[in-house]
């Protein structure tokens, strides 16, 4: 049997076939991310989007909803990507990861991402609305969109003008002053990332000075395995629970009796999980220049 989506991104929309027995082996709910090619790349702003991505979610009749806006892309990389991101929000249990920022570094949960976005839209009023004494026939808007949630009105700015060709005129330049902003943001983040790339890499000494403290959990960091996310969270869990006494989420039956365990094990160390020296050491290699220093100035 077949089934038709219809998908949207401003005024261009499409339908897409389906067939419902295909779309049953899914799960009810889950979010999938749909890639469309229009016959004409679509025009936002001054830029041409050859791909469109639409997140789509799983109805209990077996069709496909679109659950956010769609989100134009300029190459397939970006599309693919952007997929990737909307089939992840799938995970059931959130990943563990190392966050390290140069001072600190831990073991913690990784929510899913999201892609948000802002498009900014010309909007124009079907009656003209008085402000301060001035018709304003448009509005600039900026909308925040996401995959899975309608378009969140952000910012508004009222057109003193009810000519078109005045409106276009200002639209176009705060979407020039916005492209500009991000232009200056990526610069930023590159010389950050190439910053963080020229750096010695700490990652394998800080999860052994952590694996004292999470065992298991490092075991798993160790050699990632996207089929181990489960199994990686419930160690974190396990092992959070014995070093912080805080559980995070909630534990099953048969998690139970492995954590009560750990917790039996914690509290018969005689020293603890976390050596304090050496984690002053690799934490502040970088950010205090221990790298730098002499071995004598290191001791000091």
């Amino acid at each position: 049997m077949i089934t038709v989506s219809k998908l949207s991104i401003g005024t261009w929309g499409v339908e897409i076939s389906w067939d419902r027995e295909k779309l049953a082996q899914l799960k009810v709910g889950s979010l999938c991310g749909v890639t469309v090619t229009p016959d004409q790349p679509i025009l936002i702003g001054e830029q041409k989007y050859p791909l469109v991505v639409f997140p789509t979610r799983v109805t209990p009749t077996f069709d496909l909803e679109q659950t956010g806006d769609g989100i134009p892309c300029a190459n397939e990389t970006m599309a693919n990507e952007i997929v990737q991101v909307i089939q992840a929000k799938n995970q059931t249990v959130p990943h563990v990861g190392l966050m390290s920022v140069p001072g600190f570094f831990s073991i913690a949960t990784i929510s899913n991402v999201d892609v948000c976005r802002d498009n900014l839209v010309l909007f124009k009023f079907h009656v003209p609305r008085i402000i301060n004494g001035e018709r304003c026939g448009f509005s600039l808007r900026i909308y925040k969109t996401s995959l899975d949630k309608p378009r969140e009105l952000s910012w508004e700015k009222m057109l003193p003008t009810t000519n078109a060709r005045t409106a276009q005129k200002l639209f176009r330049q705060k979407n020039e002053e916005m492209k500009v902003e991000e232009m200056a943001s990526k610069r930023a983040c590159a010389l950050a990332d190439a910053k963080t790339k020229s750096e010695p890499n700490l990652s394998a000494i800080q999860l052994k000075v952590l694996s004292k403290a999470y065992p298991e959990t490092v075991a798993f960091l160790a050699k990632p395995d996207a089929g181990n996310a489960a199994a990686a969270f419930a160690a974190y869990q396990r092992e959070t629970l014995a070093l912080t006494g805080h559980l995070t989420g909630s534990l099953d039956k048969d998690e139970f009796a492995k954590a009560a365990k750990v917790l039996i094990n914690a509290s018969r160390r005689k020293n603890p999980a976390l050596n304090d020296v050496e984690f002053q050491l690799v934490a502040g290699w970088r950010l205090r220049g221990y790298d730098r220093m002499t071995p004598q100035q290191r001791f000091d």
